[in-house]
């Protein structure tokens, strides 16, 4: 269980690098740094600003977000770990759809960096901070077009799938015989009994009616 629990943490963590950067096969290692760059920029820009300064109240607010969704994906996940071992979140075929409670919390996530880097990128300018939630909301639709990219691959993915599966079943059924009946050779049939042999003719020569049996087998 616990070799399981740590594979799923790892994959979860590829699926998070992948919910917040959406395009193309960035290296995790440097989406998930930039992510906690992120955080501790924002950490220390709330730490030096004034009580009473604009920017304080947003940061806050996503940095809650961003540490909820955290807590979101990891109870999402933590379901499955008594599961069976091939119960993973980066598993193929249908096996993917034990994402869909994780799905909300990587949604949120997405869009609580993206708040965070508009927030941090006006903080300086406090009259252009009520600009933030827009340019927040931006970058959010521009990370939405990559799912609704990466939707669209997996859609064409399965359509490939699903004809190739139509090619093979029809392959398997051309193989068969039209009768229906199976072609594995048939096991052979008890041999039929014999007629009375001369010997045991010979053992019943007692009888007129075991001679007459022998008679008509010679």
């Amino acid at each position: 269980m616990i070799d399981h629990a740590g594979t799923i943490a790892e994959q979860a963590l590829t699926l998070l690098a992948r919910a917040l950067v959406p395009f193309g096969a960035p290296p995790r290692g440097l989406v998930l740094g930039a992510a906690a760059l992120v955080v501790l920029a924002a950490l220390i820009v709330r730490a030096r600003l004034p009580h009473d300064h604009a920017a304080r109240r947003p940061l806050t607010l996503w940095l809650w977000t961003v540490l909820g969704g955290l807590v979101g994906v990891a109870a999402s996940y933590a379901l499955i770990v008594p599961a069976d071992d091939h119960y993973l979140p980066l598993a193929p075929g249908v096996v993917n759809r034990i994402n869909l409670l994780a799905a909300a919390p990587y949604g949120l996530l997405a869009v609580a960096f993206a708040m965070l880097i508009a927030t941090l990128a006006l903080a300086a300018w406090p009259s252009a901070l009520r600009s933030a939630p827009i340019v927040g909301a931006a970058l959010s639709l521009v990370i939405a077009g990559g799912y609704l990219n990466r939707t669209i691959e997996d859609r064409h993915k399965w359509d490939d799938a699903a004809r190739l599966q139509e090619r093979v079943l029809s392959a398997i059924q051309a193989s068969l015989p039209h009768d229906g009946r199976s072609s594995a050779p048939s096991t052979p049939s008890a041999r039929p009994p014999t007629a009375p042999t001369a010997s045991r003719c010979s053992r019943s020569r007692g009888t007129s009616r075991a001679r007459s049996a022998c008679a008509c087998t010679t």
